[in-house]
C-alpha cells in the first residue's frame, strides 16, 4: 500500500546525533520511469528502489535503508513496552476506532497504549497532515524516552529478531548493533533534531486529476534538507 508516513532519520556516528525528518504524504513529485504523483505512491509502485530515485530525483539524497511498519506492528510494539507518556500540547477529537463515536485527548501529560497511540498518530478529523507530522515525531520520542526507561538497549539482539518477523527492513543485525553507541547518548535530547517539510515549504494545489497535493517548493525544502542531512554542500 501507500507509505502514508515517512520519516528520514540520519545517524552520524561521529558526533552521535540523529536529526529526524517528516516528508508530507501529499507531496507532488515526479517518480522515475512513472509519472507525477504523490510521494506516498513510491513505493507502492515500486518498492524500496522507486523510492530511493523518487528521493534522489526530486531532493538530491538517497536513504541507505528502510523499515516498513504497518499499523498492527506499530501497536504490537507500543503494547510490548507497555504504553508510554507522553505530553500532548493540544487537545485533539476524531471518531475512536472507526466506530463512530468521538474520541478526544486534551492538553497535558497523558498515558497511551498501541491502539490509542496509532489512533493519535492518525488523527486529522480537527488538524492536517502537517500537524500530524508533528505529531508522529512526539510519538516517536515518547517511544525512546521508554525505551531508555527500560533500558532496552541490552536487549537489541531479542528486539531485532522479535520485530524482524513484524516489519519489512533491510537493516541487519550487525548494522543495527554498529549504531548502539549513538543510541546510548540520546538521553541528551540536544543530540535530536526534529526538521519538516511543512506549510513554508509547499504550496496547495489541485492536480489535473482533481486530487488535493502539496507542490514542493525546491529551494525552501533544499534549505531544510541541507540542515537535516547534515550537508556541507552549498
Amino acid at each position: 500500500g501507500r507509505t502514508d508516513t515517512m520519516i528520514l532519520v540520519t545517524i552520524n556516528t561521529k558526533e552521535n546525533t540523529v536529526n529526524v525528518t517528516s516528508f508530507p504524504r501529499d507531496l507532488y513529485v515526479y517518480i522515475p520511469d512513472w509519472k507525477e504523483q504523490r510521494l506516498n505512491a513510491a513505493y507502492a509502485h515500486g518498492g524500496f528502489e522507486t523510492l530511493q530515485k523518487t528521493l534522489a530525483y526530486n531532493f538530491g539524497f538517497e536513504p541507505d535503508y528502510y523499515i516498513l511498519v504497518n499499523f498492527w506492528a506499530f501497536e504490537y510494539f507500543v503494547d510490548d513496552l507497555g504504553g508510554f507518556y507522553i505530553n500532548v500540547p493540544r487537545t485533539i477529537c476524531d471518531d475512536r476506532w472507526g466506530g463512530g463515536e468521538s474520541h478526544c485527548v486534551y492538553p497535558g501529560t497523558k498515558h497511551m497504549d498501541g491502539r490509542e497511540a496509532l489512533w493519535y498518530v492518525r488523527s486529522r478529523e480537527t488538524t492536517n497532515d502537517f500537524d500530524r507530522n508533528y505529531r508522529q515525531q512526539l510519538v516517536l520520542e515518547a517511544l525512546l524516552d521508554r525505551m531508555m526507561a527500560l533500558k532496552t538497549l541490552t536487549r537489541i539482539p531479542y528486539f531485532y529478531r522479535t520485530y524482524s518477523k513484524h516489519v519489512t527492513t533491510d537493516l541487519d543485525l550487525g548494522t543495527v548493533i554498529s549504531l548502539i553507541p549513538t543510541a546510548t547518548k540520546l538521553t541528551d535530547k540536544s543530540l535530536i533534531s526534529q526538521f519538516y517539510i511543512n506549510q513554508d515549504s509547499v504550496t496547495s494545489w489541485i492536480s489535473p486529476t482533481g486530487a488535493q497535493v502539496q507542490l514542493p517548493n525546491f529551494e525552501a525544502i533544499r534549505i531544510i534538507l541541507k540542515a537535516a542531512l547534515n550537508s556541507p554542500v552549498e
